[in-house]
């Protein structure tokens, strides 16, 4: 589970305590563990992750998370996701 918290574009999600999603679509197993990090709830209604957004004129955007690639040892993995995470670009992470 990753921690971006921001769009695609850069606007900071919401909490999810305020979306009527069911606790368990969460992968931490509630609205409220879920924080503010872009997730996917519901993929039967969009797939991708993305997440309520802080601007009133964009309700919800999809979140620019990469993905690790298959093949990688789970700690390059690991080390790219919080690469990523910490707001540094895919091409500097790139080489986890």
């Amino acid at each position: 589970m990753g921690t971006v918290d921001v769009t695609w574009s850069g606007i900071p999600c919401r909490d999810w305590r305020h979306a009527s999603s069911a606790d368990e679509q969460f992968p931490e197993g509630s609205r409220e563990a879920a924080n503010n990090y872009c997730r996917n709830p519901d993929p039967a209604y969009y797939i991708g992750l993305w997440c309520y957004t802080s601007d009133p004129d964009n309700s919800w955007q999809t979140c620019d998370v990469p993905m690790c690639t298959r093949g990688k040892s789970a700690a390059d993995c690991t080390a790219y996701k919080l690469c990523i995470s910490a707001g540094i670009t895919a091409a500097i992470c790139g080489r986890f």
